[in-house]
């Protein structure tokens, strides 16, 4: 049999704590108490306590992050705060496909900081992604200390994880040429479809992000020169705001312009509302993993080096910043990119030794004025 319950020290500390079972689950506790018949004055009183409560995190949080179910997030739509229904399905998809699955059967007050922080720092993601479960996470045990599930949220003061985004190169002017050569037919052969070749022409000529390109409908086409973006694809392919909630206006070279004619005249969706590079269908959007892959093959039609370079669908949209920064003002391109701050224009501009060395050339004269 059992005892209810262990009391003992740590070695090197005055404070008792005492552990317990719950199934096979060894549960240690601090009782924040120095004199043991204190400690077990709290140890008597914790046993004590209405314990029907208790509520395992999957049957808690079955409701959370589902759309028009979720009560926080009416309450942050009622303290009108933007909490979207994509940004809920991909909330909702952390819980699912990370948290219930190595969480979902423990119960609330048994959760601590330290099992949750291996567990996050051993998924084979992306960093990136890890916040963005931890983000999830916290939100839902924030909301249990509201409804007095439980003492204190054990993620409140987590670190987040350190950013270690693989860097996207840009492809090189001449590339850009490779990939999209003036002759139709060389063009076709890289491509195989007016489609994609006229898709991925939009990205690489106006820097657009994947997304955006992927939420375009025939009405954002302005007199055949421009296209409105106001609209991009999430992660789990439904169409909603752009990524900074902001729309944008961005203007196209001709060459994307005759593409993206002909591709209309080829395309069997003609409708306004009809998206112009659709998927299984006209309301349906192309695939992001799909479109990397098609890329990926391109890029190997065109005879393209790719050896120690990682370039990838957003490799365009780094390229168009940093050919379009020698030439347009700085406010112009990020009207254009939709970025928000010059350390943002910074992050995608990738110059040339070439381009370095003319820059610096302009500070000679003050470099050689200190040897006269």
């Amino acid at each position: 049999m059992r005892h209810k319950y262990t009391l003992f020290r740590r070695k090197g500390q005055k404070v008792w704590y005492f552990y317990f079972y719950e199934g096979n689950k060894r549960i240690s506790k601090t009782t924040g108490k120095i004199k043991k018949y204190e400690a077990e004055r709290y140890i008597t009183d914790f046993f004590k306590e209405d314990r029907t409560y208790d509520i395992r995190l999957k049957e808690y949080a079955k409701d959370f992050f589902i759309w028009k179910k979720c009560s926080w997030i009416k309450r942050q739509h009622a303290k009108g705060r933007s909490f979207s229904e994509s940004v809920a399905q991909s909330c909702r998809g952390h819980l699912t496909n990370y948290i219930f699955p190595n969480f979902g059967e423990k119960f609330l007050r048994i959760l601590k900081r330290i099992d949750i922080e291996k567990w996050l720092i051993s998924l084979d993601l992306s960093n990136q992604t890890k916040n963005h479960i931890l983000y999830s996470f916290r939100i839902v045990l924030r909301e249990a200390v509201l409804e007095g599930l439980i003492s204190s949220n054990p993620l409140e003061q987590i670190e987040a994880m350190g950013n270690n985004a693989k860097k996207r190169d840009p492809f090189t002017p001449s590339e850009i040429r490779l990939l999209f050569p003036e002759n139709r037919e060389s063009l076709l052969k890289i491509w195989k479809t007016t489609k994609h070749a006229a898709c991925f022409l939009i990205i690489a000529s106006t820097g657009i992000r994947s997304g955006e390109v992927r939420a375009l409908r025939w009405r954002h086409l302005l007199n055949g020169t421009a296209l409105y973006i106001e609209n991009a694809v999430k992660a789990n392919n439904i169409i909603d705001k752009t990524k900074t909630d902001e729309v944008r206006v961005v203007l196209l070279p001709k060459y994307a312009q005759e593409l993206l004619e002909l591709w209309y005249s080829e395309t069997p969706f003609k409708d306004k509302e009809d998206l112009i590079f659709f998927g299984m269908g006209a309301d349906k959007p192309l695939n992001r993993k799909s479109l990397s892959y098609y890329l990926s093959q391109c890029i190997k039609r065109s005879g393209i080096n790719t050896k120690g370079r990682k370039l990838v669908v957003h490799s365009f949209r780094h390229t168009f910043n940093t050919i379009m920064r020698k030439i347009l003002p700085e406010e112009i391109l990020r009207e254009l990119t939709g970025h928000k701050s010059r350390e943002m224009t910074d992050l995608y501009d990738h110059p040339t030794v070439d381009d370095r060395l003319k820059k610096l050339s302009k500070s000679r004269n003050l470099i050689e004025s200190i040897w006269v």
